[in-house]
């Protein structure tokens, strides 16, 4: 288990150093404000203002990205999944998506797959 997690953090760092420039999110006027803990404290009041935003403007996937993240750091990884393929359904070309992917996959113990996606 101990040598997945490195090759894991390994495979995710060198991904993230040699992609850096081509993951570049291209961030639309209705980009959400950075979501800092000061604005909102409970993962449900972020949760919520996301779901406010979809329902604004169902197409942009950086919404779903977003919700899927506070999911993910919640620990509801199957929620968090669900969201975030439906931001790669709106925008497949985008790796922190897919990043963030890995990550949720790797926390419910799929290892495996989390790699293929690195």
């Amino acid at each position: 288990m101990l040598k997945n997690q490195s090759l894991f953090l390994s495979a995710l760092v060198v991904l993230i150093l040699f992609s850096g420039s081509s993951c570049k999110r291209e961030y639309s006027s209705e980009r959400l404000v950075e979501f800092d803990e000061n604005v909102f404290p409970e993962t449900d009041e972020k949760i919520k203002f996301i779901e406010e935003r979809i329902a604004l403007n169902p197409n942009n996937p950086e919404n779903y990205y977003l919700k899927a993240e506070a999911l993910r750091n919640v620990g509801k990884y199957t929620d968090a999944l669900e969201q975030i393929d439906k931001a790669l359904a709106l925008d497949s070309s985008d790796g922190n998506y897919y990043l963030l992917k890995a990550d949720v996959l790797h926390k419910k113990g799929f290892v495996t797959r989390s790699l293929f996606l690195l």
